[in-house]
């Protein structure tokens, strides 16, 4: 617990030192190997908290406005679900707002001839989620109830979540192959100048300058930018598989005294703890694409989501699910616990 505000410091002192980039780099890859070291032992040293004893007077005193040990036990046990659904996902979610705008900016961003930013195919991602929520919770899950009889359990949409993000790099790792085979082939498949263009800023070399790659300095490889929309689109279908699980987790298993602390932490281990790790990746996210491999970046991605995955999977009763009120109407997307409580609202009562 100790390191996480001492890895934030050191990520932001990196940041303004941002024109001192041995520097910078150092503090980053310090702050990511704090970050990794702390959030392992809050894994593992939460995994059972037999070690907080029960108090008798809590125990006897029974005040539900009281924080007793029996609800710090209880807080203590969402931790290690906090720290490894949070952050092993964010991490490859993270890549939606750096890399792929990125790579899309070395690729062909002309719409009706007007080049778009990079970060204009993040809509890919609200897209999916616009779309695959009325489809989750409307169609796909009430069918698996229907069919298979069982509602899909938290674990489950975790590890649907995770293989989305993971399939969302791996997507963007083939089209960086496919983009960069075309950059720096013996004759470099760039976009051509337009004709009224020839001698303006916007060319080089005779090849149209993307405006939102680096100084808009670097040549459009003749692939289209659209085809981010796929790991966007990847990433949406996760993201609404993981995150409102998440936070619905933390809402039911916390206890009542402590709930708004934990949500306070999931959006801290969400936000600020995976974009630590995310920031000394950094350097494998190069300038010129076609200078460096940032293939790599997406592989490291995967490997971390996959390893939280697994540690969470690891974890005892991680697939516990409280019983179902059958009095509260449930949100199928968010889980199969009393999601009502948050998300929907009382049925009425039934005639005989």
């Amino acid at each position: 617990w100790v390191l996480v505000p001492v890895y934030m410091i050191i990520i932001l002192l990196g940041s303004f030192l941002g024109s001192f980039p041995l520097a910078s780099r150092i503090l980053t890859w310090l702050a990511m190997a704090l970050a990794l070291i702390s959030c392992s032992g809050l894994v593992f040293l939460h995994a059972k908290n037999d070690f907080v004893p029960l108090l008798e007077a809590d125990i006897q005193q029974g005040q539900e406005s009281a924080i007793t040990t029996a609800h710090v036990r209880g807080a203590l046990d969402c931790i290690p679900t906090i720290i490894c659904i949070n952050v092993g996902f964010n991490i490859p979610y993270n890549a939606m707002n750096n890399a792929y705008p990125a790579q899309a900016c070395q690729m062909d961003t002309r719409l009706f001839g007007q080049q778009l930013n990079g970060s204009f195919f993040s809509l890919g991602d609200a897209f999916g989620i616009i779309l695959l929520v009325p489809l989750y919770e409307k169609v796909l899950f009430p069918a698996i109830r229907r069919y298979r009889g069982y509602h899909l359990n938290r674990s489950t949409k975790y590890v649907l979540g995770f293989s989305f993000a993971i399939a969302a790099n791996l997507s963007a790792a083939l089209l960086e192959h496919l983009r960069r085979s075309k950059s720096t082939a013996e004759v470099a498949d760039f976009v051509l100048c337009p004709e009224e263009l020839i001698g303006s800023s916007s060319c080089s070399n005779g090849y149209l300058l993307s405006k939102c790659s680096p100084g808009a300095s670097l040549p459009m490889t003749r692939m289209s930018a659209f085809w981010m929309g796929i790991p966007m689109f990847l990433t949406g279908a996760g993201e609404i598989l993981v995150n409102p699980v998440v936070y619905q987790y933390v809402f039911e298993e916390a206890p009542a005294p402590l709930r708004s602390m934990l949500q306070a932490l999931n959006l801290v281990a969400a936000g600020s703890i995976s974009n630590a790790i995310t920031a000394a990746l950094s350097p494998l996210v190069p300038e010129n694409l076609n200078d460096g491999r940032i293939v790599y970046f997406y592989y490291v991605n995967c490997i971390v989501a996959l390893v939280s995955l697994l540690v969470f999977l690891a974890l005892p009763e991680h697939g516990a699910a409280r019983p179902v009120d059958p009095g509260v109407a449930t949100s199928l997307l968010a889980s199969m616990d009393r999601s009502a409580s948050l998300l929907g609202s009382s049925l009425p009562p039934t005639s005989g």
